[in-house]
């Protein structure tokens, strides 16, 4: 089954739709929400839902960022499979059951679309395109090319572990470094052309934060520092 790891910061507009589309899984996930030291009610909103649901699993920690929110829950997660869901986005219900289909031996992840909105109307930036159709073994400027966002993508957990592939702690671009590392030993991908991640691009997120802010460039090369220092 999956898991899905959620870091959760002062998410309590967004949670419940985002857990509600996860549930929708069906009995075969595991939801796993590191709650990184909000000041608004998630806290609470977390609690009772896992109160309800034995799927759903709540971790706390002192405000340490995403990625360390994410390694919380990647060591916690008991599922063969990983999938990474931000708290401000949702994964729609078909997902779980089409890529469980293609999640077959010798495939290493699966790659699949994404629905970008912006105030509620669908965008396309392009760099969510999924550049290929069904299994490929990916050469070094194909990854170079591919999308380096993680909740994007199906991840097998035996595979995190045993390479030890975490996420850089206080660091903007801390997927950059995950699936980088990921990839460059395991190539065997599967790509899913149908749009099953529903990411929400908001003023103020920590990604847009990143990606306009002046010392954004930096917070990319300290991406890039974490795969230089999980290489070396």
């Amino acid at each position: 089954y999956i898991t899905f790891p959620v870091p959760c910061y002062n998410s309590a507009a967004y949670m419940e739709r985002c857990i509600d589309t996860l549930l929708a899984g069906g009995s075969q996930v595991e939801i796993i929400i590191v709650n990184d030291g909000s000041t608004d009610h998630s806290a609470q909103i977390l609690r009772e839902y896992a109160a309800k649901d034995s799927r759903i699993i709540v971790l706390e920690q002192e405000n340490s960022g995403a990625g360390a929110a994410r390694n919380r829950g990647i060591l916690a997660a008991r599922g063969e499979f990983i999938s990474f869901v931000d708290s401000d986005d949702k994964l729609l219900p078909d997902a779980y059951a089409r890529l469980m289909r293609v999640m077959t031996d010798g495939v290493d992840a699966v790659c699949f679309g994404t629905i970008e909105l912006r105030d509620d109307r669908e965008v396309n930036s392009g760099y969510f395109r999924i550049p290929f159709e069904g299994s490929k073994t990916m050469t070094d400027d194909e990854l170079l090319h591919l999308s380096r966002t993680v909740w994007n993508k199906l991840f097998r957990r035996d595979i995190v572990l045993a390479d030890k592939v975490l996420f850089p702690e206080r660091c903007s671009f801390d997927d950059n470094a995950f699936t980088l590392n990921y990839f460059i030993r395991h190539r065997n991908l599967f790509f899913l052309p149908d749009k099953f991640y529903v990411y929400y691009r908001r003023k103020g997120s920590l990604t847009a934060n990143a990606e306009h802010h002046a010392g954004g460039a930096f917070e990319y090369f300290k991406a890039l520092d974490a795969v230089h220092a999980y290489w070396g």
